[in-house]
């Protein structure tokens, strides 16, 4: 069976408002494709990554749940609560949050997606050198921390990411023979 990805590269994010209109994000994906995010019309999920440059309200999406990831910087708190570098944290999408800087800007990774219809999992890994993985049923996103990735004959540069329709095996080597970092995203229709 032959293997299926998509690449996604950072320069070609989709930037738009934040729903609530204090930020910008850049959307790396969203189901169904032709999806208008900024018209409010309805998504199953939805992929992006933003910049965070201050205190303010989250965006808040009824019946969804939340994946979120500190990319870069030195985190935030969310209501009072420290969400540090690379540690996903999963949330419902209902309570009004309110984030503030731990130290300067941060880049966030997050998911969106509608808990009645999808489940979806984000976590960090690193590797060194190579490592194989056995991807189960399911869209996958592998999106590249900082040292350029290959997977699938493709080379992911920092703020990348490779969509891969599970069930696969890939592989991933480090591009300069060392120590690697990812984060991973496991979307599946329930």
């Amino acid at each position: 069976m032959k293997l299926y990805t998509k690449l996604y590269r950072k320069a070609d994010y989709l930037s738009m408002p934040w729903k609530n209109g204090l930020g910008m994000t850049e959307q790396i994906q969203i189901f169904p494709e032709n999806c208008l995010f900024s018209e409010g019309q309805d998504f199953l999920w939805r992929i992006s990554s933003a910049k965070i440059r201050g205190a303010s309200p989250f965006s808040q999406f009824p019946g969804c749940d939340r994946w979120l990831m500190v990319v870069t910087g030195q985190g935030l708190l969310l209501d009072g609560g420290a969400l540090l570098p690379q540690e996903p944290l999963h949330f419902s999408g209902e309570p009004p949050l309110h984030c503030a800087l731990l130290g300067g800007e941060v880049t966030d990774l997050g998911i969106i997606y509608r808990r009645d219809k999808i489940s979806a999992m984000m976590c960090r890994e690193e590797f060194m050198d190579t490592c194989s993985l056995d991807l189960p049923a399911g869209l996958h996103f592998i999106y590249c921390f900082d040292e350029p990735l290959k997977i699938a004959e493709q080379i992911l540069e920092s703020g990348d990411s490779l969509e891969i329709a599970g069930p696969a095996k890939v592989t991933l080597d480090s591009s300069f023979g060392g120590k690697a970092k990812y984060v991973r995203i496991h979307i599946q229709e329930k």
